[in-house]
């Protein structure tokens, strides 16, 4: 039974809360560690408070809830309310586990959000130092509309269900502070006519946020003013931030539909306005003013029915006091359904079903098991600098036993050779040998001993005597080094053993398998074959295979500008597919394994192959070609990865503006990575990835050349050869024969540049060593000056400053402390451009992909989520496809995977506001066509001629004509 489109929407959303937590155990480790980053705090807000409102729009209201503890907890913490403590970052730590928990119970057995919600809420208010007489209310109004169970069999109703929330006495709703209506309530209204609830309940959870924000703002800026003075440039700052707040809340209220909320908002930012852009002097009385209007926006978005008219119209005469002018007129109020509903936002103890469920994992940083990566490595590397000292222990065993042997044959022909003398002084010509010159003198009272009855000593026979007994010696000492060398070598190698599975489990710990990309790549080829009206399987092989998490990131895109490209170029339409006897269902194959120090992925599809006549026409007439030069068919493929190269004429959502498979071959080549092309007609075309693994210890090969060390994975050695007269060819001169297989032989020497010109061309020296290796089925044979032998060497990165240093896929420290570089032999020989230019070529072209259709992709740039969700809902109404971005630096690098039709963008945001957007993207050639409405709340005419002067196409201000709103986006993208 198919899964329902909630069902679907849940999944990948769980997977989504899977890839923050890591980001979010990271950073409190590092506050662990030093808990006054306040960047690292912010970040941690900004991915609670997406978990949170995310959640509550996909209908898993108990993982929003648990989230919003932890959220409003760090909102304090960023407002100074609470402090950063070990319990606390303890606390939240365990928060995390049940993000975690929740998502795994979700997609698994099923979860119980009441108790886990219920745990959170108890330890967040021991935190907070509240009373334990008070925990049965607060629990009481968190858990109402909380579901007992989640997931398993509920999944695919999950989404659906809706939250009752408790009647709460008007009484109770008088005079909320900003901080008491953050912390304290969540407010969701009852249906509001006119109104999705989905996007009121979004807004209220972002004006939650901002209220918040506010609260601790007014803080600051009350702690800092204690008498009239200057605004200094912190002061400015804060009403900068709280500018923007009021701003952002005023904008969202207005296109909800909210126009109390809206009203106050805009009579409020007027005078920050004022504040900010004209004002010289600020006063405590001017701070408890913006504190009192703060209140009274809290107090309107609490309960939007009442207009508050009486105080609002008195702290607008006191804006006109205080600003000496009369205050612009804000509009009429409107009167829209009351709201009611309250929640506490309390906090947490630890569920004990998750932790008996994860008794057995222990979180970490990232950066630690980095560390604990780096520390295996440099483990192996001292292990490689024993090894070599093991070696020269071997090496002087050897000497000391050839000692000992020269020690004896000299003992023993002294020996031999004094005897001899001796006998030859008994012979019977009566000649006796005389005595020996340094013969002691008592040895007279021994004469009348016949030299055969009583052995005489000289001073000679002694030192015979000595060596022979130092030989013995000798002898014992090389027999004890003998045993203690095999000693440590046993135990070495078992060291050896441990070093290398203690490498392998660490860099397990951080690597993630490709089925982690699989749903995204299987959603994306879906996509495109449904808007294409093709009939296409996508089969992944060799999914369990592991690269670090960070090549996976930066492989991501190219895999799915791949996919996308071979679903729009490669494969014909069914129709097209019956005609040539093929089946109206094509496949898509991703495969990936690994080879050597190498992770290879392949991308093939059964399609029509490349056209090459129409490369090269269009080569021809983008510049790339000369009319009169022949080209062959591998020299035309690497021109599909030229930036601005298309096959196509006209521009859809799936190519034609010739950016994509520039994105392909530069992502890859960042990763020192290689791209291999093969097409057939009407066979299909197959791209060949090749990424050097990092930080990985394997086996090599070392080698010397030009008395410089030089390594290879020894998974791609096949042969190391010596050049004899029966294996080297005449003719070329330089070739040898490897069995029924003749290889050129190449000079690395030459090849990396430290050799003469002539020494490539000149004849093989008899007995030189040659290696031939193979990558990729492609065997070739190197010349080079010495062997070292094989090692385990850990590979390491050459650094961002070295990172595209040619033909070096990354360095390995030695034993002696060398820096040894690891070869990329086709990259070092050219034959990575010859690969990607392919065996028999190149697939097509660039971008995104997607159908012949072409509906308008509009791009939404607005830091407020409730203004993305509302336009992209009118966006998708007219059907259009609306893409989506939080501020200027993420609209920017957005631009980069896909170009919009148009852009809606809005001026204040944070990181980069749409004018510095705006000036930025203008700039660019590539981009500076594309029209740009401004969306914003400014009306003023100094707003829109800034817009206008940097190259906005238009300018509309919130709330919009929806009517005038389509018209505008028409007339600009006709």
């Amino acid at each position: 039974m198919p899964s329902s489109p909630v069902n679907e929407i849940i999944r990948g959303y769980i997977e989504e809360v899977r890839t923050y937590i890591p980001s979010l155990t990271g950073g409190l480790e590092t506050l662990k560690k030093s808990p006054g980053q306040h960047d690292v705090l912010e970040e941690l807000h900004r991915l609670v408070h997406t978990i949170k409102g995310a959640s509550l729009m996909v209908g898993i209201p108990g993982l929003s809830h648990i989230a919003l503890q932890m959220e409003t907890f760090l909102s304090d913490i960023l407002g100074k309310k609470m402090n950063l403590t070990p319990a606390a970052i303890q606390v939240m730590a365990r928060t995390v586990d049940r993000f975690g928990a929740y998502c795994d119970g979700l997609t698994g057995p099923g979860v119980r959000p009441r108790d886990m919600l219920r745990s959170t809420v108890l330890e967040y208010r021991r935190l907070r130092g509240l009373p334990e007489t008070e925990d049965g209310d607060a629990l009481q109004s968190v858990i109402t509309g909380i579901p007992e169970t989640e997931g398993g069999s509920d999944l695919a109703t999950a989404g659906e269900m809706t939250e009752e929330v408790p009647e709460v006495p008007d009484e109770e709703m008088q005079s909320p502070s900003p901080a008491e209506t953050a912390s304290r309530v969540t407010m969701i209204p009852p249906e509001m006519p006119d109104i999705l609830p989905e996007l009121l309940e979004s807004f209220y959870e972002e004006a939650k946020e901002h209220l918040e924000d506010l609260d601790g703002l007014f803080n600051a800026l009350e702690t800092r003013i204690t008498a009239p003075g200057n605004i200094s440039p912190e002061v400015k700052e804060i009403l900068r931030r709280i500018r923007r707040a009021v701003h952002t809340l005023k904008g969202a209220a207005a296109v909800i539909g909210l126009s109390n909320v809206s009203a106050w908002g805009h009579t409020m930012e007027d005078f920050l306005d004022w504040l900010y852009e004209e004002a010289q002097k600020i006063s405590p009385d001017t701070v408890a003013l913006l504190m009192e209007s703060g209140d009274l926006l809290t107090r309107i978005i609490s309960s939007p029915a009442d207009p508050q008219s009486t105080r609002s119209g008195e702290l607008k005469k006191r804006y006109e006091e205080i600003m000496g002018e009369t205050a612009p007129p804000a509009p009429e109020p409107a009167v829209c359904p009351p709201l009611s509903g309250e929640r506490a936002l309390s906090a947490p103890l630890p569920d004990p079903d998750i932790f008996a469920r994860h008794s057995q994992t222990l979180r970490v940083g990232t950066e630690r098991v980095d560390d604990l990566v780096n520390l295996a490595g440099e483990l192996i590397i001292v292990a490689s600098a024993f090894d070599q000292q093991v070696s020269a222990f071997t090496d002087s065993l050897n000497e000391l036993d050839m000692a000992r042997n020269r020690i004896r044959d000299v003992a023993r022909n002294m020996e031999v050779n004094y005897e001899v003398k001796a006998l030859e002084g008994l012979r019977g010509d009566g000649i006796a040998p005389a005595p020996p010159p340094e013969a002691p003198a008592e040895e007279s009272e021994f004469e009348d001993f016949d030299t055969l009855e009583l052995d005489r000593y000289s001073e000679l026979s002694l030192i015979i005597r000595t060596l022979n007994e130092s030989a013995i010696d000798v002898g014992a000492i090389y027999s004890r080094l003998t045993n203690l060398h095999s000693d440590v070598e046993g135990h070495f190698n078992r060291q050896r053993v441990l070093l290398s599975e203690l490498q392998d489990k660490m860099m397990q710990v951080r690597m993630l398998p490709m089925s982690t990309l699989s749903n995204r790549l299987r959603r994306t080829v879906r996509e495109v074959s449904k808007r294409l009206g093709k009939k296409i399987r996508l089969t992944i092989v060799g999914e369990e295979i592991e690269l670090d998490r960070m090549i996976w990131d930066k492989l991501t895109d190219p895999l799915m500008h791949l996919l996308r490209n071979a679903a729009d170029h490669g494969i014909e339409p069914p129709e097209t597919r019956r005609e040539k006897g093929k089946p109206p269902m094509a496949t898509l194959t991703l495969s990936a394994s690994r080879e050597g120090n190498q992770v290879v992925i392949r991308v093939s599809d059964d399609g029509a192959g490349l056209d090459y006549k129409t490369i090269r026409r269009k080569a021809m007439k983008a510049g790339f070609l000369d009319k009169s030069t022949k080209t062959s068919e591998k020299e035309l493929a690497p021109l599909i990865f030229k930036p601005g190269f298309s096959t196509r004429d006209t521009i859809s959502e799936v190519s034609g503006r010739g950016v994509g498979m520039d994105v392909v071959r530069e992502n890859i080549h960042e990763l020192k990575g290689t791209v291999r092309v093969a097409s057939r007609p009407d066979r299909g075309t197959q791209f060949t990835i090749r990424i050097p693994l990092t930080l990985a210890a394997v086996r090599a090969l070392l080698f010397t050349v030009g008395e410089r060390p030089f390594a290879v994975a020894l998974t791609e050695v096949r042969e190391i050869l010596r050049i004899e007269p029966e294996n080297r060819i005449p003719h070329p001169r330089r070739a040898i024969r490897v069995g029924n297989e003749i290889l050129r032989v190449r000079s690395l020497k030459q090849i990396l540049g430290m050799g003469r010109d002539g020494d490539g061309a000149s004849a093989i020296p008899l007995h030189a060593i040659v290696l031939v290796l193979e990558t990729d089925g492609n065997r070739e044979a190197f010349e080079i000056d010495g062997l070292i032998g094989q090692r385990e060497i850990v590979i390491k990165s050459t650094g961002t400053h070295l990172r595209y240093v040619r033909g070096i896929s990354g360095v390995t420290i030695i034993g002696d402390g060398s820096v040894v570089p690891i070869l990329n032999i086709p990259e070092l020989t050219g034959d990575a451009d010859r690969l990607s230019a392919g065996a028999e070529d190149h697939f097509e072209t660039p971008e995104a992909a997607i159908s012949p259709e072409r509906p308008l992709s509009i791009m939404i740039v607005d830091d407020s989520v409730s203004i993305r969700q509302v336009v992209s809902r009118l966006i998708e109404e007219q059907g259009w496809e609306a893409l989506t971005a939080k501020d200027g630096i993420d609209a920017l690098e957005k631009l980069r995977d896909s170009t919009p039709g148009l852009i809606l963008l809005d001026i204040e945001m944070p990181r980069m506001n749409g004018y510095e957007f705006l000036s930025a993207m203008r700039s660019d050639p590539e981009y500076r066509d594309i029209p740009v409405i401004m969306l914003t709340s400014r009306a003023t005419a100094k707003h829109r001629e800034k817009a206008l002067s940097l190259g906005a196409s238009g300018f509309m201000v919130k709330p919009y004509n929806e009517n005038e709103f389509i018209n505008l986006i028409l007339t600009l993208t006709e």
